[in-house]
């Protein structure tokens, strides 16, 4: 029996695909930073926290954009946004 390759996939089923790719992606950052992030440790101690997890440069760019200002304005604009919704919500 021969193994097939390539799959033909209509566009619904591969933006079904890379959307759910990105959800998991975007969760596992999520469980890696609640677990072994901790923003008044060093980054010697936060290399050490996560093991072999992720690799040594992934990790250095997590830990980078965690401690940025970028992140920061991030977290704000998603807290706003979800406070928003709940208040939407509770007019309802």
């Amino acid at each position: 029996m021969k193994k097939q390759k390539f799959y033909d996939i209509d566009d619904a089923g591969k933006n079904w695909f890379l959307i759910t790719a990105a959800r998991k992606w975007k969760e596992f950052k999520a469980t890696l930073k609640e677990q072994y992030f901790d923003e008044n440790l060093t980054d010697e101690e936060l290399k050490k926290r996560h093991g072999d997890r992720v690799n040594d440069e992934d990790w250095k760019f997590l830990v980078n954009y965690w401690k940025s200002p970028e992140c920061d304005v991030w977290l704000i604009l998603l807290y706003t946004y979800i406070t928003c919704i709940v208040q939407y919500l509770c007019i309802m």
